[in-house]
């Protein structure tokens, strides 16, 4: 073996416990799901009318003993809440935004620069956290009903509900109010 052939062999090494890395994990990502649930998923595909093969595949991939239509739930319910979590974020950047704008227009001109330009950095991350959010909530929030809809036969859980906000004063508190759906 030669001086060349000795500094490349951890290299070569390396490179063999790759390939032989890269050749077995295909062979285990492609893992089956549990019997019976692909019935499954084709019922809940049909009852809802949702595209659920990325879900599938992440249902084969984590290997989850779970029926499937309990780890779309879970799944689904993450998701919206993160989407839930993402909103009220952007609801306290804007607090501090605005705290941070009103305090950079007061009359002293030493701190009034600083101030609004991380009002108005704060104001694109807000706006940033509620795109992102309210497509989370939105989206999978919808996915939610639908396969509530489906799994129960008879409409979503009793839970409580944020009703929409009104541009007028209404009786259940300026059109913001809480209500129980069963």
């Amino acid at each position: 073996m030669n001086n060349t052939d000795r500094r490349f062999a951890p290299v070569r090494l390396a490179g063999s416990v790759l390939l032989s890395a890269a050749v077995a994990l295909p062979a285990v990502a492609s893992a089956a799901p549990p019997p019976g649930q692909e019935e499954s998923r084709r019922d809940l595909e049909a009852k809802t009318k949702l595209d659920l093969s990325r879900e599938w595949a992440a249902y084969g991939q984590d290997r989850d003993p779970e029926p499937f239509a309990d780890y779309l739930d879970r799944r689904f319910r993450l998701r919206r809440d993160v989407g839930r979590g993402l909103v009220m974020a952007g609801g306290v950047t804007f607090l501090a935004g605005a705290f941070a704008l009103i305090y950079g227009l007061s009359d002293l001109p030493d701190r009034g620069r600083p101030s609004k330009v991380t009002g108005y950095t704060l104001a694109g991350i807000t706006g940033g956290l509620w795109l992102v959010g309210g497509i989370l909530w939105g989206i999978n929030g919808k996915r939610l009903d639908k396969l509530e809809t489906a799994v129960l036969g008879f409409g979503g859980r009793g839970r409580v509900r944020l009703q929409t906000a009104a541009p007028i004063l209404l009786p259940r508190g300026a059109g913001f109010g809480v209500s129980l759906a069963f």
